[in-house]
């Protein structure tokens, strides 16, 4: 139960030395119930200017959280995505010192703002791989890796897939801002970390389909040539489609793809293949000229056949 606070008014001897009568006190007392009521209406609209700054702050905080969240479920890779979640927290949640960190299976993924290294280290990694709760302390005082001396707070976040044994696909970790961290501010971080989960899973699943399943070679013909020709559609970039036969391989049943200095460098089958925006003097290569993807098909196994 709330307290009655109560005002004691204290009076002395009035001025012209005459007593005080029942009515006179009666007005002092109607006074001071007056100036207890306006200091109360006082305390009080301070306290609902806090309450209505901090729920304009919390609004503006989601809204913000809101557009950032199209931004960050809008990337193209899981470096895209940790990028943005790091420039989010740095520039719209005053994030001094932080990381977030994606356990993928080729190594990892970690973006980081304030830390002193650029990477976990393996005794690190292993240590969050055992950490799969949420931690929220406001002193400092923690034991995660890559804390800083002037830590002023921890919030400890996994990325968790959502499924019956709750998978970490990895986490997030903040040790230091430049404005105190409340409960309804961690909360929007748990927002944050809830709603990229599902598109960190997405990419999980791509990176273990692309390693689980090679492209047939003439797929990854088509996905070339297209490539070139729609960003000759767009861009009014002419290419190049430049071949030379090198053994008597059958088509389509062998392939070795490599980014090279020209362009993109396809081995399939008896061919080599270079595609490129320019236009160059290869030795022993000509130019192949086709409108569509189809024609190429047709152009090659005349070429193998002959």
């Amino acid at each position: 139960p709330q307290k009655l606070k109560i005002l004691y008014p204290f009076i002395g001897e009035s001025v012209s030395g005459a007593t005080y009568d029942y009515q006179l006190l009666e007005q002092i007392r109607n006074l001071v119930s007056m100036m207890y009521i306006a200091l109360d209406n006082a305390k009080q609209f301070t306290a609902l200017t806090i309450e209505r700054n901090k729920m304009s702050t919390q609004l503006s905080a989601l809204n913000h959280l809101n557009r950032s969240i199209a931004i960050i479920n809008g990337a193209d890779s899981l470096e895209e995505l940790c990028s943005h979640v790091v420039d989010t927290l740095h520039y719209g949640f005053g994030l001094k010192e932080g990381y977030i960190w994606i356990d993928t299976l080729e190594n990892q993924c970690f973006k980081q703002i304030g830390c002193q290294h650029a990477h976990l280290s393996v005794e690190e990694m292993e240590w969050l791989r055992q950490q799969n709760n949420m931690q929220i302390r406001y002193d400092g005082a923690c034991e995660l890796p890559l804390t800083c001396d002037e830590a002023n707070c921890l919030v400890y976040l996994p990325i968790l897939q959502r499924d019956y044994n709750e998978t970490c696909m990895g986490h997030l970790v903040i040790d230091q801002t430049d404005k105190p961290i409340d409960e309804g501010l961690c909360m929007i971080l748990e927002a944050l970390t809830n709603s990229i989960s599902p598109v960190v899973k997405q990419f999980l699943e791509i990176e273990m389909y692309q390693r689980t399943h090679t492209k047939r070679p003439e797929a990854l013909l088509e996905e070339l040539f297209n490539k070139y020709v729609r960003e000759s559609e767009f861009y009014g970039i002419p290419y190049y489609l430049y071949f030379r036969r090198t053994n008597f391989l059958d088509l389509f049943s062998t392939y070795e793809y490599e980014e090279v200095e020209e362009g993109d460098r396809l081995q399939i089958g008896p061919f080599d293949l270079i595609f490129s925006n320019d236009f160059m003097e290869l030795t022993g290569y000509e130019i192949v000229k086709v409108k569509d993807f189809k024609g190429l098909q047709e152009y090659l196994r005349r070429l193998s056949l002959s």
